[in-house]
């Protein structure tokens, strides 16, 4: 029953009608405008969005400043990948599930990291003799642990966008339409119990800033403490305000 008036009394402190939906575009605008366009978690998604993968990689790493024939170098990387990577199988099908022009993205980036230590790609597709054998193996350890950074980054971006907005979004401000956002996303963590009462409590004294600190604090800690249930609440609620924007 505490529980639930205190609720009440936060819903009457202001929520009104929020236009969540416009908040949440503007945030999505800044972080898209901060990085490129997301890659998927697995080689299936990302084989079926090939122009978001290679502009990721082009936007996050450096390219070669010069690379052979991009077709010719991809399919000599291609077929080294089906020979030289059958101890590393997780890897040679992610390699091997790409689109064309997605692993020529990643060969352009694989070629200017070897250039940047001052080891050549081409010891490996090529299958240069004269290359002695402990310099080969490196090159190949080189090149395996630079293709999983991207395959792993890949798995994992959605993740870092949804952090990135959870950042922007816990951030103190002044604009009204902000701290009501942050206000009705409490409302909700709270409704879950996910709040302790004496937090929720306190975000109804002291001053305008101080009470707007404490709903922050309030919903920062509900994330460090369960960052799975936290997200599903702040991805939920951000689907529901889109389509009762939709709705109007």
């Amino acid at each position: 029953m505490e529980l639930f008036i205190l609720i009440i009394l936060f819903v009457i402190m202001g929520f009104g009608t929020v236009k969540l939906n416009r908040a949440l575009q503007q945030r999505r605008q800044i972080a898209q405008s901060a990085t490129s366009a997301e890659a998927g978690p697995t080689a299936t998604p990302l084989a079926t969005s090939p122009n978001r993968m290679v502009t990721w990689l082009n936007g996050a790493i450096p390219k070669a400043w010069h690379v052979p024939d991009e077709d010719q170098l991809a399919n000599q990387f291609r077929a080294w990948v089906e020979t030289g990577l059958i101890h590393e199988p997780t890897l040679q099908t992610w390699l091997l599930g790409l689109s064309i022009e997605q692993l020529q993205a990643v060969v352009e980036h694989v070629s200017a990291y070897c250039e940047q230590l001052k080891v050549e790609l081409t010891w490996l597709t090529e299958q240069q003799s004269a290359v002695p054998p402990a310099l080969k193996s490196t090159t190949q350890e080189i090149v395996v642990g630079y293709c999983t950074g991207i395959w792993k980054a890949t798995q994992i971006k959605s993740k870092l966008y949804l952090f990135t907005e959870y950042q922007q979004f816990t951030q103190l401000t002044a604009a009204q339409q902000h701290q009501i956002l942050q206000r009705e996303l409490l409302a909700r963590l709270a409704a879950q119990d996910l709040v302790a009462i004496p937090l929720l409590a306190a975000t109804l004294t002291g001053t305008e800033a101080e009470r707007q600190a404490k709903v922050v604090q309030a919903i920062q800690q509900v994330a460090i403490k369960d960052w799975e249930r936290f997200t599903a609440i702040f991805q939920a609620t951000e689907q529901n305000d889109l389509q009762v924007e939709k709705q109007r």
